[in-house]
């Protein structure tokens, strides 16, 4: 049974960019994978079961990527969890990918503003990640209108940084995403942030 899309579900949102010790990678990668390990046994029935532990799992997966701006570590507001990446983009799990709808509910991430001359970059716990993340980014009301299609792909340079310009001519918030499946890992994580270009 599927979480319709729209319902807060999410763990608390983290705080938006922070500049903080790293967590011992081998503990967190091998935590990750006993929560999906046990999300993978549930019972779709037991929808409260899921809550809780996409809640736990979401946590843990934070702490293996964050979008760097300027050094300061800025995990995702939405981590969503699928066995398969559907169309691309999507991760369907039981609880539904609301990654074109997340700008609706300012309440459910923090906006990650950075300046012309800030560099981002999608940065893993080492030993996590064999390759680069490559991360997307789109107008919400784009996205909105035209789904998956409105959204481009970032070319990082070659130390993985990359910078954004505004994909509408308000300057408005964009949404940057990344889908990642790391070393041993049992699902695939769709992680989601809110960007603002100041």
């Amino acid at each position: 049974m599927r979480i319709p899309a729209g319902v807060a579900v999410l763990a608390a949102v983290p705080m938006a960019c922070v500049n903080t010790a790293r967590p011992p990678a081998d503990d967190t990668i091998r935590r990750i994978h006993e929560l999906e390990k046990k999300y993978l046994r549930m019972d779709a029935r037991e929808i409260t079961s899921y809550i809780d532990l996409q809640k736990e799992m979401e946590n843990e997966a934070r702490k293996l990527l964050h979008l760097s701006v300027d050094e300061l570590a800025c995990r995702a507001s939405a981590v969503y969890f699928c066995a398969l990446v559907k169309d691309r983009f999507i991760c369907p799990g039981p609880m539904a990918d609301d990654t074109i709808h997340l700008t609706e509910f300012p309440e459910m991430y923090n906006l990650v503003r950075f300046d012309g001359g800030s560099r981002l970059a999608l940065r893993s716990l080492p030993g996590y990640l064999e390759d680069t993340p490559v991360p997307f980014v789109g107008d919400p009301g784009e996205m909105h209108s035209r789904g998956y299609d409105a959204v481009e792909r970032v070319h990082p340079a070659e130390d993985g940084s990359f910078n954004l310009s505004p994909k509408d001519s308000s300057g408005g918030p964009q949404v940057l995403f990344t889908i990642v499946k790391g070393r041993g890992d049992f699902l695939y994580k769709k992680y989601v942030w809110v960007v603002k270009k100041d």
